[in-house]
């Protein structure tokens, strides 16, 4: 292998295909936030569960209590389950940050850490 094949391997590696793993990992940070619908379940932080709502017209004051009532309970459920979603998606997030940073890393050290394991064995071998 010349020192041209050479060049152009690290001219490839740190030039072409480091765009490509930006592209992936950008693409891997973005679906995170899209599996767990984090904005839409922000906006929708305080909505009844599963739209669970009574309406309730002409009725006597012990059923609007009932109403108004079980439509906390349908409002209360529906944050438990939202900020648990939202909690668990970031911490997927952060967790998909920390992976993707190991492997950024290790993508400009591969090359270099070969070579001198390469280097390394050879000294084992004499």
């Amino acid at each position: 292998m010349s020192f041209g094949n050479l060049s152009l391997f690290f001219i490839w590696w740190y030039k072409e295909e480091t765009v490509t793993l930006k592209t992936v990992v950008l693409y891997l940070l973005k679906s995170v936030i899209h599996i767990f619908s984090i904005p839409y379940l922000l906006q929708t932080l305080f909505a009844p569960w599963k739209r669970d709502a009574m309406r309730g017209v002409n009725l006597s004051l012990q059923e609007q209590v009932s109403v108004l009532f079980e439509n906390l309970i349908s409002r209360f459920m529906g944050f438990i389950v939202r900020i648990g979603t939202i909690i668990f998606g970031l911490l997927t997030f952060i967790f998909t940050c920390l992976i993707s940073v190991f492997i950024v890393v290790g993508w400009y050290i591969l090359p270099f850490l070969t070579v001198g394991l390469f280097i390394y064995g050879i000294y084992l071998l004499i």
